[in-house]
């Protein structure tokens, strides 16, 4: 029961991802990134506080480092989203094109239409990999993240409601 709650939780946290950034992408990529920042120094803490237990030059360069990605992409996210989009939008093409050979991996092990929309699912998920890798931009990535998010949140809450998914 409580694997089918947090299956449901998280089709429709995918479902809202995915009109969030269908209907307000600069936002949420804004968001998206200030929260990555926000990440990388709480990382770069972790490191630090390593750093002054083990005195490894490694974790020092890799706390400093941090800290320096983190306080830019928090206290500059649209500067980010403008020198870096391409960057980024290839590191997420990349990202997208293994996520939809794993779906797709992952569907040949379910029966019924499960299998079928899993292997859809995929097959779209790595076109939009593809698509995004010639075409990096963030607005373009934002919509058709939004579309695979509403895609990938639509499959989960289909398998729930059939009860193809234990």
């Amino acid at each position: 029961m409580e694997k089918k709650l947090l299956k449901l939780l998280t089709s429709l946290a995918f479902i809202f991802l995915g009109i969030m950034l269908l209907l307000h992408p600069n936002s949420v990529t804004t968001v998206l990134v200030i929260a990555l920042g926000v990440i990388a120094l709480g990382y770069a803490i972790i490191n630090g506080l390593q750093f002054f237990k083990t005195r490894t030059p490694l974790t020092g360069i890799i706390a400093a480092v941090l800290a320096c990605i983190g306080l830019v992409l928090v206290l500059q996210p649209v500067l980010k989203l403008n020198i870096y989009d391409k960057i980024f939008g290839i590191c997420l093409a990349v990202i997208l094109v293994l996520t939809g050979v794993l779906l797709i991996k992952e569907s040949f092990s379910r029966t019924g239409n499960t299998k079928l929309i899993g292997m859809v699912v995929g097959a779209l998920v790595i076109l939009i990999g593809l698509v995004t890798l010639f075409n990096p931009s963030l607005s373009f990535l934002s919509l058709l993240m939004g579309l695979g998010c509403l895609g990938l949140g639509a499959m989960q809450l289909y398998e729930i409601i059939s009860g193809a998914s234990e």
